[in-house]
């Protein structure tokens, strides 16, 4: 990947609960955090993770 720091990949519906193209992530692969399904809120756990991962503090 071209970028330093990690990305997550949030959704806030559950894609794989939906429609069977809706299930391909072009960014699956790269994406350090995955979070699906938790609606708005999945943004600050997303964060949440992300800021654990860049202290270090990711429990793996």
């Amino acid at each position: 990947s071209g970028v330093a720091l990690p990305v997550a990949e949030v959704h806030i519906s559950d894609v794989y609960a939906r429609e069977e193209f809706r299930h391909y992530s072009y960014i699956r692969d790269i994406a350090a955090v995955h979070v699906v399904g938790e609606g708005v809120t999945g943004y600050a756990r997303a964060t949440d993770l992300l800021i654990d991962i860049i202290a270090g503090h990711a429990d793996g």
